[in-house]
């Protein structure tokens, strides 16, 4: 018998091209592509800000891939590891490095050393570079060249406009802006993108665009204008998920099926008739008596109506507590054996798991693969041998989809004689110690009891 071998998906999609994707829930999606696929694109998730003007998405995109690119440093530049920090010889060191990579490809060598000098300068100063202001100019962020040069006006596809100086923008803003405004936008597109597939390991890069609910025609019309900028300035392809684009019909629509691996999550629950506030979930508990069962930490209750807590749940806050803060815009697929780039609570417990020597055998961002029928789980943290796993859950998790997944997923790695513990991000961000503390008694405990996992056999890297 003659089985005949299924192409992935994604392959079916047009590549260099804006794409609606219909048919398909957008949690569902995020889920199949979390691991992401071996011989898939790397697909980088963004949520646009709202805005009618295609400049100011345009900036708004060119940001978040160069605050991406900058955390992921440097991992895209051969050799940069072993760079020591930001003086003279290091800087003088990393353009070299940024000149040699682009001589033997498709990089333009004056932006890529310039963007290896400033990822180098942040990742010694330990803080991301100054965030773009919230307020743009009637005609959005322009690239400034000295004041002087032609750039596209999206406004008007096929004309160039000369440029100058906004006089709306903030002198902090621009201090931290003078480097990345060196080049036209068509230059930091094409180079960003370059970067950040070189970053991922993968060969092409593809903007899953998730579209909030609530835009206007307008700004549907400057989203999609940018994301066609982006397509032919950056050389990758755009997916619209989320909202359909309504008012805007020049874009290619592929209808995809849901994942049929994804846990489906549960319908809704209907109004409450007396009080419609959830209850407050209780806080994670682990008892290291009993170090061989399945633990799970207290799951956060799925969203519903009230306010929301500083881990995305549908539950009031103290009074005069602060909020979250906010999820980058853009999220990079996170390499394995790292922490997230992108993730601060991720960066906080690995900085202080590496000061106990009892911390050692850990994997961060692990892919198991538990069964060859099934969808493999990629594990926050994970100690192999003794079968720990440690997931950091942010504002996400607390979406109905994502929850179920969730759930789901915890009662097999119980099954398969795993421990589970879950912090949410802000327990990370608030309390690193206490959250060390938790990790270090439950691994004591599984240690004392001699627990050895059995099934690294399923343990791939990738």
């Amino acid at each position: 018998m003659t089985y005949a071998e299924t192409a992935p998906w994604w392959t079916a999609l047009p590549a260099y091209r804006v794409c609606q994707l219909a048919g398909v829930d957008p949690d569902h999606l995020e889920l199949a592509l979390d691991p992401l696929p071996a011989d898939a694109p790397a697909v980088l998730r963004y949520r646009p800000p709202a805005g009618p003007h295609p400049a100011g998405q345009v900036a708004a995109l060119l940001d978040a891939t160069d605050r991406a690119a900058v955390a992921l440093f440097p991992h895209w530049l051969p050799g940069a590891d072993r760079l020591d920090g930001p003086g003279t010889l290091s800087v003088g060191a990393a353009r070299a490095l940024a000149a040699e990579v682009a001589s033997r490809s498709r990089g333009f060598g004056p932006f890529l050393a310039d963007l290896a000098e400033r990822a180098l300068r942040t990742a010694a100063a330990g803080h991301a570079h100054p965030t773009p202001p919230t307020g743009h100019t009637e005609a959005g962020p322009t690239t400034d060249h000295a004041g002087t040069g032609p750039t596209t006006d999206l406004s008007r596809p096929g004309t160039t406009k000369p440029l100058g100086r906004s006089g709306t923008t903030t002198d902090r803003w621009r201090a931290g802006r003078t480097d990345r405004a060196r080049f036209p936008a068509e230059v930091r597109a094409a180079g960003l993108v370059r970067v950040l597939a070189e970053a991922c390991d993968r060969r092409s890069v593809v903007l899953l665009v998730r579209v909030p609910d609530g835009f206007t025609p307008a700004d549907e019309y400057a989203l999609s204008a940018a994301a066609e900028w982006f397509v032919q300035h950056g050389r990758c392809a755009v997916w619209f998920t989320g909202a359909p684009l309504r008012t805007v019909d020049r874009l290619h629509t592929v209808t995809l099926p849901d994942p049929p691996d994804v846990t489906p999550a549960p319908p809704a629950p209907g109004p409450a008739p007396l009080d419609t506030t959830p209850p407050t979930p209780a806080p994670a508990r682990v008892d290291p008596a009993r170090p061989a069962a399945g633990t799970v930490g207290a799951a956060p209750a799925p969203p519903g109506p009230g306010a929301v807590d500083a881990s995305g749940g549908a539950v009031r806050p103290p009074v005069g507590a602060s909020g979250p803060a906010e999820p980058p815009s853009l999220r990079v697929p996170p390499r394995s054996g790292l922490p997230r780039a992108d993730s601060a609570a991720e960066q906080t417990l690995e900085r202080a798991l590496a000061r106990h020597g009892w911390a050692g055998g850990r994997h961060w961002n692990h892919t198991l693969t538990w069964h060859t029928l099934a969808r493999p789980y990629r594990l926050d943290l994970f100690w192999p041998a003794e079968g720990l796993v440690v997931e950091v859950d942010g504002p996400e998790h607390r979406e109905r989809v994502r929850y179920a997944d969730d759930r789901h997923r915890d009662a097999q790695l119980q099954l398969l004689g795993h421990d589970v513990l879950r912090f949410t991000n802000d327990q990370v961000l608030t309390d690193v110690d206490a959250v060390v503390g938790t990790i270090r008694d439950l691994l004591a405990g599984r240690r004392a009891a001699g627990v050895r996992y059995e099934g690294t056999r399923h343990h791939v890297d990738r």
